[in-house]
C-alpha cells in the first residue's frame, strides 16, 4: 500500500523547516540603507552591522513555538505531490534544535540535535527506526563526499552541518571580528541587500540582509564545491515575546519559503506565536534517551536515508512490507555492549559520547 506523501516526506519536512526559520529584527538602530547608486556607495562599517544584528538577535538564545506547514515534494514518478502537516519547533543555542512533525494528530518525524548527538526519527517506519549520528561525526561528514546527495550531517537525513541549522534559524550573533567572515561584506542584489558570508565546517552560508532593518531576505547553504544544498526566503515579520523581559522585542520572519534542490522539494513554512520561554523551555526535547523511549523507538540506524533522486535500486523503506535483507536493513535496539570503533579517531580527537540507549522515560513536546 502507498504510503501518504506526508509520511513518505517525514524527514524533508523536518529538514526543511529548521534549515529555513531565519531572520529577526528590532528597534535598534540600523546602518543606512544604499541610495540610487547603491553599488559605488561604500559598505557600512562591519562594527555598525555586527553591533545592530547582535543587538537585534541578543534575547534570541531560546526559542519555540508551533509551526505550520505545506510541502511539495517529488514522489517515486518525479510527480508533485503537496502535503500539510504541522510541528513543533524548539531551540536553544548553540547546539539544541529539535523539531517534530504531526499529521493527522499523529507524530511522523523527529528531528534532532544536543551538544553530542544529532537524529531523525521516521515514526512512520514499521519499526519504528531512528538514525541517531555522534554530532562530531556529522559535523566532520557535513560537505565531504556524497552530501550533496542526502548522505551526511545531521544524522544522515539532512545535507547539513549541524553547526549551520542553528545559525540559519537566526538565533546567532554575528562574529565579534570581520576577519571571522568569509569575505568583506558587500552589496548584493544590485545593492539592494548586504551579503554577509560566513564558513561553517565545510559549508558556505551566505546571509543577504535588508540594510535598513538587518532583517534576512534570503539565505544559502552550499558545500566547498559550490553546490547549494538549501535556500530560504523570508517575509512578514513579527514580535517575538520573551518572558520576564518586556523591554526586549525581537522579530522573526513568520513566513518562509525553502528550497531543498537535492531533494526536490519546496516547503512553505508559518511560525505560530514564536517565544522565548526563558526557564521554561521544553528542554526535554533534547533529550534523545528519553525520546528514544517515549517514542517507542525499536530500531537504531547509523547509515543515511538518501535524497529521492539519489535513493539506491533497493529501498528498504520504500514498501514497509517489503524488507530486503541489505547491510543498512535496522536492527532492534539494545543496549549497546563496548566494541572497538568501525572508525576509530585519531588520538588527538575529542571522546565519543556514550551510546544512546532507552534506560530513561521522559517526555517529549
Amino acid at each position: 500500500m502507498k504510503r501518504p506523501a506526508a509520511c513518505r516526506a517525514g524527514a524533508v519536512l523536518a529538514a526543511a523547516c529548521l534549515i529555513a526559520l531565519c531572520g529577526c529584527q528590532s528597534t535598534t538602530p540600523s546602518p543606512p540603507a544604499p541610495g540610487d547608486d547603491e553599488q559605488r556607495r561604500p559598505v557600512p562599517a562591519y562594527e555598525t552591522i555586527r553591533d545592530a544584528y547582535n543587538a537585534r538577535v541578543g534575547r534570541l538564545e531560546r526559542l519555540q513555538c508551533p509551526v505550520s506547514i505545506t510541502a511539495t515534494v517529488r514522489d517515486a514518478n518525479g510527480e508533485p505531490e503537496t502535503s500539510t502537516a504541522d510541528g513543533f519547533l524548539v531551540v536553544e543555542r548553540p547546539n539544541r534544535v529539535a523539531l517534530r512533525i504531526d499529521k493527522a494528530g499523529q507524530s511522523v518525524a523527529y528531528l534532532g540535535a544536543n551538544d553530542d548527538w544529532v537524529w531523525t526519527f521516521d515514526l512512520q517506519a514499521d519499526p519504528r527506526t531512528a538514525w541517531v549520528t555522534p554530532r562530531a561525526d556529522a559535523e566532520l561528514g557535513a560537505g565531504g563526499p556524497g552530501v550533496g546527495a542526502g548522505a551526511g550531517g545531521a544524522g544522515g537525513a539532512l545535507p547539513l552541518d549541524p553547526r549551520v541549522l542553528v545559525e540559519l534559524l537566526g538565533v546567532m550573533p554575528l562574529p565579534e571580528d570581520a576577519e571571522a567572515l568569509a569575505s568583506p561584506v558587500e552589496w548584493g542584489r544590485d545593492g539592494r541587500t548586504l551579503r554577509v558570508v560566513r564558513v561553517i565546517g565545510a559549508q558556505r552560508l551566505v546571509m543577504e540582509l535588508s540594510p535598513r532593518t538587518l532583517a534576512p531576505v534570503e539565505a544559502s547553504v552550499a558545500n566547498a564545491d559550490g553546490t547549494v544544498v538549501g535556500r530560504a526566503t523570508y517575509a512578514r515579520d513579527r514580535d517575538v515575546a520573551v518572558r520576564g523581559d518586556r523591554i526586549s522585542r525581537p522579530r522573526i520572519a513568520e513566513a518562509i519559503v525553502v528550497e531543498l534542490p537535492t531533494w526536490g522539494a519546496t516547503v512553505r513554512l508559518r511560525l505560530v506565536d514564536p517565544q522565548n520561554p526563558a526557564e521554561r523551555l521544553r528542554a526535554q526535547a533534547f533529550d534523545l534517551e528519553a525520546l528514544l523511549e517515549s517514542y517507542d523507538i525499536k530500531a537504531l540506524r547509523s547509515d543515511p536515508p538518501r535524497a529521492p533522486e539519489t535513493a539506491p535500486v533497493t529501498k528498504p523503506e520504500a514498501n514497509p512490507e517489503t524488507k530486503p535483507e541489505t547491510k543498512s536493513e535496522a536492527k532492534p535496539v539494545v543496549k549497546p555492549e563496548p566494541k572497538p570503533d568501525a572508525n576509530p579517531r585519531p588520538a588527538q580527537s575529542a571522546p565519543r559520547p556514550a551510546e544512546p540507549n532507552a534506560a530513561r522515560i521522559g517526555g517529549v513536546p
